[in-house]
């Protein structure tokens, strides 16, 4: 596979991993759409350079256009749901179903993108998501899903984390027919900061989502930045290996996210979840060095 693509994912991997460190602890202080916004609009200003040249030049009124919009909208659309389940359910049940993610993001590359894996690839993939699964759960009882599935939150956690499988691999389908980051000033950008806009407006929210970005600038900005760049990389990543195994590799970030909570944080974090920790790493070394 492409060392270059392999890297980007990796980068994605690490980015997102901070990220979500970052987003925990802003979202302690702030409303989650707000952050949600910060990112957006760091995307549109920051990318903006790059991709100005390709905006003069593209064609607006193209299936292209209707694919990024397309990308924006679910990607806006799994968030609400990821966080409805959040907000309802317990966060030690809902996890786990949104790391479903991977096999969703996989299944979808297969099926629509007929893209091919061969037998190695799909036992690592399986081998990733396993210990993806292992690192977000606290207790074996939260993977009994067949009795979980009655609780508050769990089937918006299921549509959230399809939602953010589509988002994967139609950010991989834009990110080939366009360029990477055009697709994600345009996706997390363009599309995403007037959604968020007009919410904020028509809430009459406007005002303090300025005097919030005053209060906390340099934390906001650090990751926006962090975000944006994991995005981009997983972005280019898609246009140089298979979607579903960038996709793999770059949402097995929870590793890190845990890891940080660890290390920064004092977290307690119990034998299995080390051990797939242990296992996504390993895993991922492993699939990143088949030809």
């Amino acid at each position: 596979m492409n060392p270059i693509g392999i890297l980007c994912a990796v980068i994605a991997l690490f980015g997102w991993g901070f990220g979500d460190f970052l987003i925990q602890k802003l979202v302690r202080k702030l409303d989650i759409w707000k952050v949600m916004f910060y990112i957006a609009v760091t995307a549109l200003i920051g990318l903006g350079p790059f991709v100005y040249k390709e905006l003069l030049n593209y064609n607006f009124w193209s299936v292209d256009t209707l694919i990024l919009i397309g990308v924006g909208i679910v990607s806006i659309f799994a968030f609400t749901f990821d966080s409805e389940a959040l907000k309802d359910g317990k966060i030690s049940v809902i996890e786990p179903i949104i790391g479903m993610e991977v096999p969703f993001a996989v299944g979808l590359s297969i099926m629509l993108a007929k893209e091919r894996l061969d037998i190695n690839q799909l036992l690592l993939i399986a081998a990733i998501f396993i210990g993806s699964i292992l690192t977000i759960t606290i207790h074996h009882t939260q993977l009994h899903y067949h009795k979980r599935i009655i609780e508050k939150g769990v089937i918006f956690a299921f549509i959230g984390a399809f939602g953010m499988g589509l988002t994967d691999l139609l950010v991989g389908i834009s990110s080939q027919r366009t360029a990477p980051f055009f697709t994600m000033w345009f996706t997390v950008g363009l599309v995403s900061t007037l959604v968020f806009s007009i919410r904020f407006l028509k809430r009459r929210e406007m005002k303090s989502v300025l005097v919030d970005f005053i209060r906390h600038p340099q934390l906001i900005l650090l990751t926006s930045l962090i975000d944006n760049v994991a995005w981009c990389a997983y972005a280019v990543a898609t246009t140089l290996i298979p979607i579903s195994i960038a996709a793999t590799i770059s949402t097995s970030f929870m590793a890190i996210s845990v890891l940080l909570g660890f290390f920064v944080n004092k977290e307690k974090i119990q034998r299995h979840q080390f051990v797939g920790i242990g296992i996504s790493i390993l895993s991922i070394v492993l699939l990143s060095a088949l030809d």
